[in-house]
């Protein structure tokens, strides 16, 4: 429900997107997305209002930070005028610690209404800029709220991997991946990440109970996957996997040869699938391509939250 971030602001979620890391009220979700790893953005509501928009890019260590500030503010401005809105900009409230950054937030007032805290960020390591507001409703503990959410912000890799987060499906990934594709439906929601010819697939799966209690977890997963696995004939081993049931499907690549077409290295299959009960969903990672590594696919399996 709008304006529960102040009644239960415990329960919050990390939302993280090419890298871009935050906790935000658990009733938040994403809206919409953009852009890359380079240059990008996301939207975030909570089904009924806008609440949250961030975006980043890399500037070089040559412009000054209060030179983009400038441009920040400049930006807000043309953006209020476009929509008729009359919004003055309280420098550095809230007061939030950035420990290896440069960064600065802003109170936005609507007249004598409140209307939103930004902030901007420099982080001194990898040069990522990213500039964030976020809008609060009557009776929120707004201001807590906003230090919380824009201290939370992480902004690069950590160890070499990268994290992803949206809608309970939390992972992370080498970051040589990029994003490749998305589903996200009621139900089930999946990201691809690719380097080449190497793909790095997560699912996560609603109503996990429901939906083995005939057929087992095996059972469910090649009635799901069906055309998927035509490709492969994997080998199948049950094993327990972060204390869940588990199955895991192996097909190493080899090669094929097709009329016309010289040999070639046929794509090998990597994946474990496993039923989180605390959270009655499944959830399914995937490592395909023609060079598959056992220590790769174990650091990105072992990287989700489940619950």
């Amino acid at each position: 429900m709008p304006g529960d971030c102040a009644k239960k602001s415990r329960k919050w979620n990390t939302i993280a997107w090419q890298g871009v890391g935050l906790k935000v009220p658990r009733d938040w979700s994403m809206r919409r997305f953009d852009g890359d790893a380079r240059k990008g953005s996301f939207a975030l509501d909570d089904g009924e209002l806008l609440r949250l928009q961030v975006a980043w890019e890399y500037v070089g260590k040559r412009v000054r930070f209060e030179r983009l500030v400038e441009r920040f503010l400049a930006k807000l401005k043309r953006r209020n005028r476009r929509e008729k809105k009359e919004i003055e900009c309280r420098r550095k409230v809230p007061d939030v610690k950035m420990p290896g950054r440069e960064g600065e937030c802003f109170e936005l007032i609507g007249g004598s209404a409140h209307a939103g805290y930004a902030m901007l960020s420099r982080c001194k390591r990898c040069d990522r800029v990213v500039a964030l507001q976020a809008t609060f409703l009557p009776g929120e503990d707004r201001e807590h709220a906003a230090s919380e959410l824009f201290g939370s912000l992480t902004d690069h890799s950590t160890s070499g991997m990268v994290r992803w987060a949206v809608f309970g499906l939390d992972f992370s990934v080498p970051e040589r991946f990029a994003f490749g594709f998305s589903e996200l439906r009621a139900g089930k929601i999946s990201l691809g990440m690719v380097h080449r010819d190497l793909e790095l697939i997560a699912v996560r799966v609603s109503l996990a109970e429901l939906l083995t209690r005939d057929k087992g977890l095996d059972g469910w997963f090649r009635e799901a996957f069906r055309k998927e696995l035509k490709r492969y004939r994997p080998e199948v081993k049950s094993l327990s996997f972060k204390s869940h049931p588990a199955v895991e499907y192996r097909d190493g690549p080899g090669l094929v040869k097709q009329p016309r077409v010289r040999w070639r290295r046929r794509q090998g299959l990597l994946c474990r699938v496993w039923h989180c009960e605390a959270s009655d969903k499944l959830y399914v990672a995937e490592f395909k391509g023609p060079l598959l590594s056992r220590e790769e696919f174990e650091k990105f399996a072992r990287s989700f939250r489940c619950h």
